[in-house]
């Protein structure tokens, strides 16, 4: 009877460590901003990035709608292209800045698309290009200012499988 219930216990715990999905993993930095999201995404997943203020007082992020994304390519960081509109479009200019207030949260999105203008139609309206990134290492780019009134940047890895 012990050897069926070892062998049991041993088939569940097998099963259930091998079918984990990834959890967010949230790190913070300098006092001011903690930063969730997980450290490894599939391919076309869309990453979700909650941004959390710890700072004690309002946070001030910049370019909250223009998400910055470098990929690593021979050990240089090179900007991947992504539009806040469509090519071609007329769309409002995006908010310079937002503030986050105290234990406030934000959410950033990013659905893995590089985006671009390509070759113009007829009526001359460049074609909105897009295409899905390749595997790699990546990071995101947050600017911020806290209580100290300076102007700061921060990045933050993840990878893409």
């Amino acid at each position: 009877m012990k050897k069926n219930s070892i062998f049991i216990f041993l088939l569940i715990f097998i099963f259930s460590s091998s079918c984990k999905t990834q959890k967010p993993v949230s790190t913070p930095y300098k006092d001011a901003v903690e930063i969730s999201m997980k450290k490894s995404y599939p391919s076309g997943e869309k990453i979700e990035i909650v941004l959390n203020n710890i700072s004690g007082s309002d946070l001030v992020l910049y370019k909250p709608s223009m998400t910055e994304i470098e990929k690593q390519e021979n050990g240089a960081w090179k900007n991947v292209r992504i539009l806040y509109c469509p090519c071609g479009a007329s769309c409002p200019p995006p908010a310079d800045k937002i503030t986050i207030p105290k234990a406030g949260k934000h959410l950033l999105n990013w659905n893995q698309l590089e985006k671009w203008c390509g070759a113009e139609n007829h009526a001359g309206i460049p074609k909105t290009e897009s295409k899905t990134v390749a595997a790699g290492n990546y990071r995101i780019k947050i600017g911020f200012m806290a209580e100290n009134k300076k102007r700061q940047i921060i990045y933050h890895e993840f990878t893409i499988q």
